[in-house]
């Protein structure tokens, strides 16, 4: 895997690049040491659709992903992905929206091993009691949602 650090409103982040597609999205205080930093295109391309991001726009163009997990977390990811700026889902929402209505807690689960956050939004998904759990910690969730709306 070849890597690149990204400064962002938020903090430092890290992407991470396999055969041609990002396949890491690290948050700040979550960068694992010894990772292998180079060039390549498609880190560019992350990093100006986090520049995207950051700024309230759409990305310009398609960012080549490949999420890797089981059938049931992709189609979680998915999901994520169609979950407008600004908006939030919860969890039981997800769950409704993939055919799993039972799957409440997976759809937690796969929220918290999603790969490239940010990106597949998992910040845009709450419990029905507000604000709980984000790889990030919930002060960062709160401010990107809150950030999406100021967009």
């Amino acid at each position: 895997m070849i890597c690149r650090e990204y400064e962002s409103p938020v903090g430092k982040l890290a992407l991470g690049v396999e055969n041609g597609a990002l396949v890491r999205l690290w948050l700040p205080g979550l960068i694992p040491e010894g990772l292998d930093y180079g060039d390549d295109p498609v880190l560019e391309q992350a990093a100006a659709g986090l520049d995207c991001f950051f700024g309230g726009k759409p990305l310009h163009e398609e960012l080549p992903i490949l999420l890797q997990g089981t059938p049931f977390q992709k189609d979680v990811w998915q999901y994520l992905t169609t979950i407008p700026r600004g908006e939030t889902r919860t969890y039981q929402e997800v769950a409704h929206a993939i055919g799993r209505p039972r799957a409440v807690r997976a759809v937690g689960a796969a929220c918290g091993s999603n790969p490239v956050p940010l990106l597949v939004p998992c910040h845009r998904v709450v419990s029905a009691q507000g604000l709980r759990g984000y790889a990030g910690g919930l002060a960062m969730k709160e401010a990107l949602l809150s950030r999406e709306k100021d967009f």
